[in-house]
């Protein structure tokens, strides 16, 4: 199903989604996404009253083997919940599940799944839990994680408050595939709230960037973001860990849920569904470079620059760290990169790439308006500034010495400073396709590569 989502065959893509209704489908007839219906003694290895006979090592096996089926139906539902909500996104079709469905505990350390034996098992166990033997009962309260780690829904929720439990947190830090997949749940939420959004009559512009939450919700997104974010954070400093490419994979996906808050898809808000992943992205490339007028709905009551690029304000520490993940990595390990981590990095690409081409817009006009350039602080400047800075790091000419640094940068000479400004847009085309380039495994780097070749080439036609 990853082979036909991801490849730019339009028949296999097809198929692929085929598939995807299947599985759901075959879940739902058999109740499979209720873990006390699905699997009643799931939960089996935790008591010593489940298993009474037998010497202590029959035991330790019969208990670690209880664990490693209910785990692999825990895995494979959390997995078919994380492709079901980014297979067929970026062509802006709804997820078939929602989280809601599925009643499982979120998954345990990935160090008891990776276990070789059951020695190494009960070994790990007691290092985490802090326990000699199983002592716990069939009481969610009473089990060695607690209510808050009970489902994907209770664990979200849990994360949104200022004061997330302990067992969530730990959870989370254990395991980087549950916090995957708590991140993808945010991110529908996210796009849920956004379709009920756009469908609401018109009303004045909210100046907050995460527009499109009210400020409770904002409140809660905002929480849940930063109770994540200090563990992703204190994740990918540890580069010895063996998990440390996955947490650099969360790290993105953070940053592509602010986006989410922040820039609204295009797709979405442009009422736009199409039929491949391929030929989503493709239109989303097209969308970014205005080629389809895709507008909030309250900005006929407001001048149409205005506010354009408030919300990249946010944003632009993350984008820089973005870009320094994206094009940091060896060349030879991207090319093994997971095909949804490319689609991610791309949007977040796209982004910035309209973050630019507005800031080029809103200078040009400051300069045509006044004869001069706009004041370093103003927010065109910060922007094209900051984020041409993280590009000129990013490209071929520094990679191999980040010393180098363009003297027209924060410059108030408007002759130096406006050939730089001539330039971003051409420079930062050119690191995508250098992005494409260097992901050819699957489809979606050489299809992009041809959409930024044709959009590029157009360009230059034009001129």
């Amino acid at each position: 199903m990853i082979y036909g989502v991801y490849t730019k065959d339009a028949v296999e893509s097809k198929t692929a989604r085929q598939m995807l209704r299947q599985l759901v489908d075959a879940v739902r007839e058999i109740g499979l996404s209720q873990q006390e219906i699905a699997m009643p003694e799931s939960q089996s290895w935790l008591y010593d009253s489940a298993y009474t006979t037998g010497s202590e090592s029959q035991t330790l096996y019969a208990r670690w083997t209880s664990y490693a089926a209910a785990e692999s139906m825990r895995l494979s539902l959390y997995t078919l919940v994380f492709l079901d909500s980014h297979a067929f996104l970026p062509c802006n079709s709804r997820p078939l599940m929602s989280s809601m469905e599925l009643g499982w505990e979120i998954p345990f350390p990935a160090s008891l799944w990776e276990a070789k034996d059951p020695e190494i098992w009960i070994r790990r166990f007691n290092e985490y839990f802090g326990v000699s033997a199983f002592t716990f009962t069939d009481d969610l309260l009473h089990r060695p994680r607690g209510l808050a780690t009970a489902s994907l829904t209770i664990a979200t929720q849990n994360l949104m408050t200022e004061t997330p439990g302990v067992d969530i947190l730990s959870s989370l830090e254990a395991s980087p595939f549950t916090t995957f997949c708590v991140l993808t749940n945010l991110e529908a939420l996210v796009r849920d709230f956004t379709r009920c959004y756009y469908q609401m009559p018109p009303s004045y512009s909210d100046p907050n960037p995460f527009h499109i939450l009210t400020q409770n919700q904002t409140k809660s997104f905002h929480m849940a973001i930063r109770n994540i974010g200090r563990i992703v954070k204190n994740m990918t400093s540890a580069s010895e860990s063996p998990h440390f490419f996955l947490w650099r994979t969360n790290e993105l996906f953070i940053v592509s849920l602010k986006v989410s808050l922040c820039r609204p898809d295009r797709l979405l808000i442009g009422g736009i569904v199409d039929n491949s992943l391929i030929a989503g992205m493709a239109a989303s490339t097209h969308l970014t470079r205005g080629n389809f007028v895709a507008i909030r709905r309250s900005a006929p009551l407001v001048p149409l620059h205005f506010g354009g690029n408030e919300g990249v304000l946010a944003l632009l520490s993350d984008f820089s760290i973005a870009l320094s993940s994206i094009f940091g990595e060896d060349p030879a390990k991207v090319t093994h990169e997971a095909p949804w981590v490319t689609v991610a990095s791309y949007g977040i690409l796209l982004c910035i790439w309209e973050a630019l081409r507005r800031a080029t817009t809103e200078i040009h006009l400051h300069i045509d308006t006044f004869n001069d350039l706009p004041r370093t602080p103003e927010s065109c400047m910060l922007i094209f500034n900051t984020l041409m800075e993280s590009t000129l790091l990013c490209s071929q000419a520094t990679e191999h010495d980040r010393s180098i640094r363009d003297s027209r940068l924060w410059s108030t000479n408007r002759e130096a400073f406006s050939t730089l400004l001539e330039e971003g847009q051409s420079l930062f085309a050119n690191l995508i396709k250098k992005f494409c380039q260097q992901r050819f495994v699957w489809g979606i780097g050489p299809s992009m590569l041809a959409v930024l070749n044709e959009l590029t080439n157009g360009v230059a036609s034009a001129s």
